[in-house]
């Protein structure tokens, strides 16, 4: 039997090279989805006047913008009910779900809205047409804003590490320093928000 010459014995390994060079190719722009954030808000510094949504007074709040499909938000949503448990009682929790003009309330209460009603506290309502989002500065699903007791905003950003990834955050850091601080400013105003286009409408 003849042997076969080496460039013979890599050609019969060559499409395994292919397939190994689109399946680390496919990772990478995973991991770089995975880590790029949203479009950065614009937030108010204190509590916008116009809003329908209503403080408790002396009491901390919470406003949570999400799109009701975005998958990244699942995270979020997760993140939050965390949160909630261990601040219960010391702060108000708004999550509002965004529903464009073409879409029924069904159509919004189909996806996280089930998971945002178990909260414990949470407020939960739609935001119809992104009004609200557009009086706070929400741009991104997974948007969360903090305020003091007085209105003044404390923490702008998201509370998951990348998107659809649950686990310790630099934003759920910064707004449990605030507390663990006896209410002075948190370890970072702000943080990256992951997740998809708050008004995105593909679904």
């Amino acid at each position: 039997m003849k042997k076969l010459f080496p460039y013979k014995k890599i050609g019969f390994l060559f499409p395994s090279f292919i397939w190994l060079g689109c399946v680390l190719a496919g990772l990478g722009v995973l991991v770089v989805y995975s880590n790029t954030p949203g479009e950065q808000s614009v937030p108010q510094t204190h509590w916008p006047v116009q809003s329908k949504l209503k403080r408790k007074p002396g009491v901390p709040t919470f406003v949570v913008f999400a799109h009701p499909h975005c998958p990244c938000s699942q995270a979020t949503i997760g993140e939050l009910e965390r949160l909630a448990v261990d601040l219960y009682e010391k702060a108000q929790v708004h999550v509002l779900f965004y529903k464009p003009q073409n879409r029924t309330e069904n159509w919004v209460k189909e996806g996280l809205w089930k998971t945002a009603i178990s909260i414990p506290g949470a407020v939960v309502g739609i935001d119809s047409n992104g009004n609200e989002a557009d009086l706070f500065g929400a741009k991104t699903s997974g948007q969360v804003y903090f305020y003091n007791p007085e209105g003044r905003l404390v923490f702008s950003g998201g509370i998951t590490p990348a998107r659809g990834h649950r686990g310790d955050s630099a934003g759920r850091a910064s707004i449990l320093s605030w507390f663990e601080n006896k209410n002075r400013s948190p370890a970072s105003a702000n943080a990256p928000v992951f997740g998809c286009a708050l008004r995105k409408t593909s679904k």
